[in-house]
């Protein structure tokens, strides 16, 4: 692939003046640098669930203005599928479930059977949206951004990052500017700082909080990211209380020390490589011993009561 070409596209579309051949080069890359999806499709359905798909359904339908039989929807980086299902028992004409993983997609084409011919499955690896210009209604990207960009990242000294340093997102952007029909909705759900922030251990862990909050696109920066692509009735809503993985689960956090149960949010992968998991089950143990481990996750969840695990995206395509 033509490194250049891709670096002037990302030039022209964002008015960017620097963007280094490493970082670039990451767009041929598979979607995760930190966790193999491959191993987490035995695991995923276990613990993981489609948070908060219905008020999500709601608003882009809302924003729509289309009965759902009407409605063709694209979920890029679909995993095994909980959303995909989620969104399409609601009726959807159609729905297409891509994944660059195929042990993933696997899961979610089993998972999605009952809806038949509606369903179709394509293996992609993003940003490349390999569709037909003006293809889809709704295109929604579920905790899905903050992989393709991973490996550069990694690499990077930076800082403070700015939104030139993650071409792979903003190439996806612009691809699903382009296979959205006009008046169509993008959904993008992500974790902004005060999600990062809403996890138990952030506070806990600084090395490994700061290297989760790296991968994420500030809000403000999505934003603008989004505008600049001609995007319009940009929305964005937190969730509060709202979490990622099944509630009698995420709040175990006694079993910190499990690495099977570590294994159901890939961001313990962080803690792990950060070397700081042995002092976090040092002092979970000892609020456990103490008999005020509830007080403390209480505390050290402050921001999950307000914000949430993660936000919504919502943007337009304009209709001309």
């Amino acid at each position: 692939m033509d490194i250049s070409k891709i670096r002037n596209s990302f030039q022209l579309k964002f008015g960017l003046h620097f963007i280094s051949r490493t970082i670039v080069k990451e767009y041929c890359r598979k979607m995760s640098n930190y966790m193999n999806y491959s191993e987490a499709s035995k695991l995923y359905d276990e613990a993981r669930v489609a948070a908060d798909a219905e008020n999500i359904y709601n608003i882009f339908t809302g924003l729509l203005k289309k009965p759902a039989n009407k409605i063709d929807l694209l979920d890029i980086g679909c995993g095994t599928g909980n959303y995909s299902y989620s969104f399409m028992k609601n009726g959807l004409q159609s729905i297409t479930i891509a994944d660059a993983s195929q042990e993933m997609l696997n899961c979610a084409k089993i998972k999605m059977k009952v809806f038949e011919d509606k369903v179709t499955a394509q293996d992609i690896i993003l940003p490349n949206l390999p569709f037909p210009e003006k293809s889809f209604d709704v295109i929604s990207c579920m905790q899905v951004l903050h992989h393709i960009d991973s490996a550069a990242l990694k690499e990077s000294t930076k800082e403070h990052l700015q939104r030139e340093d993650y071409p792979n997102m903003l190439e996806t952007l612009g691809q699903a500017y382009n296979v959205l029909k006009p008046g169509g909705v993008l959904v993008i759900d992500v974790m902004f700082e005060e999600n990062c922030e809403s996890f138990w251990w952030t506070r806990l862990c600084p090395i490994a909080a700061k290297a989760f909050k790296r991968l994420r696109m500030s809000q403000k920066d999505m934003i603008q990211s989004l505008e600049k692509l001609n995007f319009e009735n940009i929305v964005c809503t937190y969730f509060p209380g709202s979490r990622l993985v099944k509630k009698e689960i995420y709040d175990e956090i006694q079993c910190i020390d499990d690495p099977k149960w570590r294994y159901y949010l890939s961001q313990y992968k962080l803690v792990e490589k950060s070397g700081e998991l042995d002092n976090l089950i040092k002092i979970v143990k000892d609020a456990e011993t103490s008999g005020k481990l509830k007080e403390y996750f209480d505390d050290w969840s402050e921001k999950l009561w307000t914000h949430g695990n993660h936000s919504a995206v919502f943007a337009m395509k304009p209709l001309a």
